[in-house]
């Protein structure tokens, strides 16, 4: 899960410095985005705000920048209070959650 300010920006600047991107973000970004949108940010080096990261579902919320921590840690609190066996299963089951690798 993702959670940004919305001030926050992304790129793929790789292409720019003769780079190609780290093998996690080869993997993963196209499972984000799909593998169309991904060639193009890693090929064009765009840097896309928060809104556009949202909109391809790179960041789940945005937050204004005050409030990103703070938020952050709430759910973080959350997510330690709750059921971790249960979200175990859930990160590694082959169906619904299990994207969440």
């Amino acid at each position: 899960m993702i959670y940004a300010s919305e001030k926050a920006k992304f790129s793929e600047i790789y292409a720019n410095i003769g780079m190609v991107p780290d093998c996690a973000n080869l993997w993963l970004l196209p499972r984000i985005v799909g593998p169309a949108k991904a060639k193009e940010l890693c090929f064009s080096a765009e840097i896309i705000d928060a809104q556009e990261m949202y909109r391809l579902g790179i960041a789940q919320k945005l937050f204004p920048p005050e409030e990103l921590m703070p938020k952050t840690l709430e759910f973080c609190k959350k997510l330690a209070a709750g059921p971790l066996l249960s979200y175990k299963f859930m990160k590694t089951s082959s169906t619904g959650a299990g994207a969440c690798r």
